[in-house]
This record gives C-alpha cells, structure tokens and sequence, in this order.
C-alpha cells in the first residue's frame, strides 16, 4: 500500500504528463450497428423524421446517426436502440421543406 501511494503521489505532481486512453467499442459491433442503421432509414414505428446520414464519429468512435429534423422522441428511440454505441445529431445543412405552396411576392 505504501508504494501504490508512493506512485500515485508522483502521478498527481505531474497530471499533464498523463495519458487516458479513450474506451472504444469493438470494430465489428460498429459495424453491425452502421448495417443496422443503414438498413432503417426509414422512420421506425411511423416516425416522420428521416435519418439523412450514418458514419462512424471520429473524435467518440461511436456510430453517428443524423436527422433531417429535430425529433428528441425518435433520437432517444435510436439511441436506446444501439444500445449506447450511438449518438444521434440534427444535420443543420440540411435544408427544411417549406409548408404548402410559395407566397406570391416572395
């Protein structure tokens, strides 16, 4: 015990000198889970929000679903299905649909 707190005593006096080495999931679940993803781009259970893209997040490591739209009910959907391997974003280039017909004028 007394070298452990000899070492983590030295550890502490210089922290910028540590390293953490983020956890990421298995290759071949992301890929199960971009599969899945890519296979239901259609809304799940009449959802009227559409995923528009689907890729691996390069600073998580985690699969990255985006939406055309926000909808917090069908994002929490999705990410409760990947079982926390993904996160969902809105795309905001993603330009919206306009509602009915153009006004006259502009």
């Amino acid at each position: 015990m007394h070298r452990a707190r000899q070492e983590l005593l030295q550890v502490l006096q210089g922290p910028e000198q540590l390293r953490v080495r983020r956890w990421r999931p298995p290759a071949e679940e992301l890929d199960r889970i971009m599969r899945w993803a890519l296979d239901t781009l259609l809304p799940l259970h009449g959802a009227s929000t559409s995923v528009t893209s689907v890729g691996p997040d390069p600073e998580s490591g985690l699969v990255m679903i985006t939406l055309g739209t926000v909808d917090a009910a069908y994002a929490t959907e999705l990410e409760t299905a990947t079982d926390g391997l993904a996160f969902v974003a809105v795309d905001p280039d993603l330009p919206e649909a306009p509602v009915g017909p153009p006004k006259p004028g502009g």
